[in-house]
């Protein structure tokens, strides 16, 4: 784990964040890359268009890269349908180690 930041708003009261540490592949190429943090909440997902997503990105610069080739590739907007599987899922009817994300696969730089 990351490091832990705590704010406190105007009326006292205290919230705790964790983050979390994340290596990217070193043979990932230089250059500038779009960074993208999703978490898609799922407890109502059992219905069409019910997955709710929370979405972060930030712009990041590479230097000193590999020379690997990242796949595959996916456009954004369009890389899911509301009816992919882990997109459109009832998690009270499977269990938490047979739910699959959605999306490709993830690149480990191999």
């Amino acid at each position: 784990m990351g490091s832990i930041l705590a704010i406190v708003d105007l009326y006292g009261r205290v919230y705790t964040y964790t983050t979390v540490n994340a290596t990217i592949p070193s043979a990932t190429p230089s250059g500038e890359y779009l960074l993208r943090v999703e978490q898609i909440a799922l407890h109502m997902a059992q219905q069409a268009n019910k997955a709710q997503f929370y979405i972060a990105c930030s712009q990041i610069s590479i230097t000193g890269g590999g020379n690997g080739t990242p796949g595959p590739l996916v456009a954004l907007p369009g890389a899911y349908r509301s009816n992919d599987p882990g997109i459109m899922v009832n998690i009270y009817s499977i269990a938490p180690t047979a739910y699959t994300p959605p999306g490709p696969a993830v690149w480990t730089g191999k």
